[in-house]
């Protein structure tokens, strides 16, 4: 027997020392302690109901978010994402007649409106 299993902090099983001492510090289930849980449950939980709220600000009556309005002006590697094509196509199309402007010697932009029904107007190719 060692001198702190006499003491009563720690016992020997299966040959291995088990500390049988009680945490240090207040005990989980005294009012002060649950209050504060509670407290910090509570604030918690309304962070996530914001959280929720912010997520369902733009949405519509049967929860489908609203498409947000496109920009005046667009990047031809922004134009191609959001038409879901690679930038290589709008350059061609660029050469057959989408609508863009040069805002500098290098520097070309879409005009997303005026693209857009470009593209719905222009024949499709089979």
């Amino acid at each position: 027997m060692t001198i702190g299993a006499a003491a009563g902090h720690s016992r020997q099983k299966r040959g291995i020392m088990v500390r049988t001492t009680k945490p240090q510090g207040p005990s989980p289930h005294d009012a002060a302690s649950l209050f504060r849980r509670a407290a910090e449950l509570h604030r918690e939980q309304a962070q996530i109901a914001e959280q929720i709220a912010e997520l369902f600000a733009g949405s519509t009556a049967d929860g489908i978010p609203e498409p947000k309005p496109a920009p005046r002006y667009m990047t031809f590697a922004e134009f191609a994402e959001r038409m879901g094509v690679v930038r290589e196509t709008v350059y061609v199309w660029k050469r057959e007649g989408l609508p863009v402007i040069q805002a500098g010697p290098r520097l070309f932009r879409v005009r997303v409106q005026e693209a857009e029904v470009w593209l719905a107007e222009r024949p499709k190719k089979t």
